[in-house]
């Protein structure tokens, strides 16, 4: 047996200022940013995105900011590119999961993710309205730090906004069906 005596955890030093967290794969991701350095993977493209966002939606959010009735046009972009970077982050280090000549899993699913993007803001205006609003809406996610096994979690969140939203809008944007400044009031009911 051996021990690691002395020795401390290091990924925290990944967060520090001048280090661009561990390379694993030279892989890279354009997105929306046509005619723009392709954004790398890990803390580094996690640096990237946040450098090239236009607004302050990506910081640290006060509840006021939360309560607020709609996201600028930015902000929605802004948003819209961080979540489809950071599914692409999440999937590039398993790309080959479910490949199959025969049976095109990744098509489906941006499919169904386009249709989520139309669909789900009537389902959730519905919601949001019935549990009094975005007040109810943070009451239900308080929740969580207060019952065990309710599945109200940051995963639960996560998929909604970036599969719906994330995913959704931006296969809409890149097959040219929507444009960016469209389906503000939607985007802003995911």
């Amino acid at each position: 047996m051996t021990t690691t005596e002395g020795k401390r955890a290091t990924f925290r030093q990944r967060y520090e200022e001048g280090d661009d967290g561990l390379r694993f794969q030279d892989l890279t991701y354009t997105g929306n940013f046509v005619g723009m350095e392709p954004v790398t993977d890990g803390i580094k493209g996690d640096k990237m995105m946040r450098s090239r966002a236009k607004s302050g939606v990506l910081e640290r959010v006060s509840k006021e900011d939360v309560l607020r009735d709609r996201f600028t046009i930015d902000e929605l972009n802004d948003l819209n590119n961080y979540l489809a970077w950071n599914i692409w982050d999440v999937l590039v280090m398993r790309a080959t999961e479910g490949v199959s000549g025969m049976i095109p899993r990744q098509e489906y699913e941006i499919l169904a993710f386009m249709h989520e993007f139309y669909r789900w803001p009537e389902l959730m205006a519905m919601t949001t309205e019935a549990v009094g609003g975005a007040q109810g809406i943070m009451d239900i996610g308080a929740s969580a730090r207060r019952e065990i096994g309710t599945k109200v979690n940051a995963v639960h969140d996560w998929c909604i906004g970036a599969v719906g939203f994330g995913m959704g809008r931006c296969g809409l944007l890149a097959l040219e069906a929507i444009k960016p400044d469209e389906y503000v009031e939607e985007s802003n009911e995911i």
